[in-house]
């Protein structure tokens, strides 16, 4: 992320402070959280976010 937490939440519409914890839960989810950068180990991670229908892996 090349923009601070703060930035990034702000433009997010989020308080900073609810921003830390989304990827506090985020990295609970199985997402990297590696300096500045956001990885995803398979690319799977977020898929319990989606729509059933729309979201399905095939």
């Amino acid at each position: 992320m090349p923009y601070s937490k703060s930035l990034t939440a702000a433009y997010l519409g989020m308080k900073p402070e609810s921003f830390s914890r989304t990827l506090a839960e985020l990295k609970k989810d199985g997402i990297i959280l590696d300096n500045k950068k956001i990885k995803l180990a398979n690319g799977h991670e977020l898929c319990g976010y989606c729509d059933k229908v729309t979201g399905a892996i095939v």
